[in-house]
């Protein structure tokens, strides 16, 4: 089994849609992972996915791809209806990666959910992987070189704790 080398799962989107999420759930914790960011994340630690699903049940797990229930799916659509809202998962590991992401509009479901293996990977132009599609459709822009993963800020951090530990908390 390899170690897993990084290790995200997280909503993003602009931080009056995230501090909807924080006003429910006293454990989470929205950040900014730039300087200058419109769109901010929050970690969906295990504490914080209990928390959730505490409040609003746990529903059906999908089959396959993004660890997520239908209880959170119908969460992020309706908080979706005050403004977008992405969910992504990174893991890479020593042999291999796996990435998915989904996103909602306008209280629908208008990306995913999409997910990607490193073979997938091997074959599929960067602009085309899962998370950048949905940081693209939130407005993330590549630039410089960078890809929107990149762009975001998510290439400095390896975990959900390292980013709780290191990018700068949403003022309250």
């Amino acid at each position: 089994m390899s170690q897993v080398t990084h290790g995200l799962s997280l909503f993003a989107g602009p931080p009056d849609v995230l501090g909807r999420i924080t006003a429910i759930l006293p454990a989470a914790r929205a950040v900014w992972l730039t300087p200058g960011a419109d769109i901010a994340a929050l970690p969906l630690t295990e504490k914080v996915h209990d928390a959730l699903h505490r409040v609003n049940g746990t529903g059906d797990w999908l089959e396959q791809g993004p660890r997520v229930s239908s209880s959170d799916m119908a969460f992020a659509r309706r908080l979706s209806e005050q403004g977008p809202i992405a969910y992504l998962e990174i893991d890479y590991g020593g042999d291999g990666f796996q990435q998915s992401a989904m996103l909602w509009m306008g209280g629908e479901l208008s990306l995913g959910p999409i997910t990607m293996t490193d073979e997938q990977g091997r074959t599929r132009a960067a602009h085309l992987w899962p998370v950048n599609q949905a940081l693209r459709a939130l407005g993330i822009r590549a630039h410089g070189g960078l890809d929107e993963f990149t762009a975001f800020g998510l290439g400095a951090f390896r975990s959900n704790e390292a980013i709780l530990a290191g990018a700068r908390p949403l003022r309250r």
